[in-house]
């Protein structure tokens, strides 16, 4: 018998896509990178995002659920290779036990894909 919750689990990539990728849902992922001041001509950014279940060994020692990261040279770390490619990395557990940031709207769409029955009784 097929169980319709794993189906529909918003951490299966297919419902996933559906949800976040989907062509009409562009306001979900949105994030603003333009700053008061930057010339919008001039900022090109590349962005990218992982969500992920996985405790990742460099992310055990900070304590947000959130971390941005940039690309920089092995032996000279203080060099970053550009300032238009940042990986965001978000992580599902220390989401889903964060005290801090739970009126934002990312910590609610991180809390429907760790628990979606719950928000959905709930009404959120």
């Amino acid at each position: 018998m097929i169980n319709i919750a794993n189906l529909l689990d918003p951490k299966n990539d297919y419902v996933f896509k559906r949800i976040f990728g989907h062509v009409g849902n562009e306001e979900i992922t949105y994030i603003q990178t333009i700053e008061a001041g930057e010339d919008y001509e001039k900022l090109k950014r590349c962005i990218v995002i992982l969500i992920t279940d996985y405790d990742l060994e460099t992310l055990k020692k900070i304590p947000e659920y959130t971390t941005k990261w940039k690309i920089r040279e092995e032996k000279y770390p203080k060099l970053v290779l550009t300032n238009v490619l940042e990986l965001y990395i978000i992580s599902l557990k220390k989401a889903k036990n964060s005290k801090e940031n739970q009126q934002e709207e990312l910590y609610n769409w991180l809390q429907f894909i760790n628990n979606p029955e719950e928000e959905t009784r709930n009404g959120k």
